[in-house]
């Protein structure tokens, strides 16, 4: 929309989850290499809670908020972004009952504000269903009660993915992690495994706590153009301290056919953990 490049950015998204994010990107060179950039968003979702893996209530959380971030691109495969956050979301029970101790979430709106950084290197070749390539995601939020924030915290999160193919044949593999360094993540903000490509025998959310571990490593073989058939399988954990991750490891396996369409990737799925924990999953779009 102007002589440097700056664009008006909106993404939408619809289900369980729905979400909408408008975004005024203003590079500050002609070669477009530093940027700042302002949002707002705005969110609502189904989000079930569970304690020692059991379902105790179910919640619809509106939340709204803004950013600024200033940043920098390197390239057509990475970015890096360092902002300010202020967020307030509201958490309206719809079934189940808390513990008294944790009633207090839901008297009042929950107020979310800190410094964020975001830094991304995407060399994938597909931003539906890769064949080759690999994304790494560096995600880290410090709470600012000065800024608004409730609770003061630190939450730094890793994800990164890689994929490599040869004629019909595509292995892939994942390394989560993220911790909580010298502090505990409050409700809202914890980090959680379970649903789909996340320990995929679990319901979403059922498993979360202030540090976690992923490992993935799967296969899929292209049937034809449009479907591919394989899976994965996949351990993780979550604790209270990072030393804790390594004991009781969660194990899952994943059967997997995927639709390469045009609009999307579109999967059918089925998740198996012990004790014949199985989830079946019918799920449209990207999930890497």
């Amino acid at each position: 929309i102007d002589p440097r490049g700056a664009e008006w950015r909106t993404r939408f998204q619809f289900g369980s989850y729905r979400y909408l994010d408008t975004e005024l990107y203003q590079p500050l060179d002609f070669d477009g290499a530093w940027f700042v950039a302002t949002s707002a968003f705005y969110e609502r979702r189904d989000a079930p809670l569970y304690i020692e893996r059991q379902r105790v209530a179910e919640f619809d959380v509106p939340a709204i908020g803004v950013r600024v971030d200033l940043g920098r691109t390197f390239g057509r495969y990475g970015e890096v972004r360092l902002g300010l956050e202020r967020s307030a979301a509201k958490l309206h029970r719809k079934t189940g009952t808390l513990p008294e101790d944790l009633e207090r979430f839901t008297k009042e709106a929950l107020d979310r504000a800190g410094v964020e950084l975001d830094a991304v290197a995407d060399r994938l070749d597909s931003g539906t269903l890769p064949k080759n390539g690999s994304l790494v995601r560096l995600t880290g939020f410090h709470s600012l009660t000065g800024l608004g924030a409730d609770d003061a915290y630190d939450r730094i999160e890793l994800r990164s993915s890689a994929f490599r193919s040869w004629r019909r044949n595509t292995l892939f593999g994942a390394l989560n992690g993220g911790v909580s360094p010298g502090s505990e993540l409050p409700l809202y903000d914890q980090f959680t495994l379970g649903g789909f490509f996340s320990l995929s025998a679990f319901e979403p959310g059922e498993l979360r706590g202030d540090n976690y571990a992923l490992v993935r490593l799967g296969y899929y073989y292209r049937i034809t153009k449009l479907l591919h058939l394989g899976g994965y399988l996949e351990a993780g954990n979550v604790a209270a301290s990072a030393s804790d991750l390594t004991h009781d490891e969660i194990f899952t396996a994943t059967a997997l056919l995927a639709a390469d369409t045009q609009f999307g990737p579109f999967y059918v799925a089925i998740g198996n953990a012990e004790q014949g924990k199985k989830t079946l999953y019918i799920f449209f779009g990207r999930q890497f």
